[in-house]
């Protein structure tokens, strides 16, 4: 169960890293308009995950 939930947050942080890198390379305008949007999804995902856990940290991020 634990592995599960960590194996999905590191698929969600591995996906919003390449949603980052994808546009910014292939067109800088949009990743310039998009990038402060997808930074504040990932905070909030991080930090959601980190309350819902019992204030304990994932292995992922240690």
């Amino acid at each position: 169960m634990e592995s599960y939930n960590t194996i999905f947050l590191d698929n969600i942080l591995k996906s919003a890293i390449f949603i980052h890198f994808i546009p910014f390379f292939s067109f800088h305008f949009l990743s310039l308009f998009f990038l402060p949007f997808s930074f504040k999804f990932c905070f909030f995902f991080c930090f959601f995950y980190y309350f819902r856990e019992g204030k304990e940290k994932p292995k992922s991020f240690v």
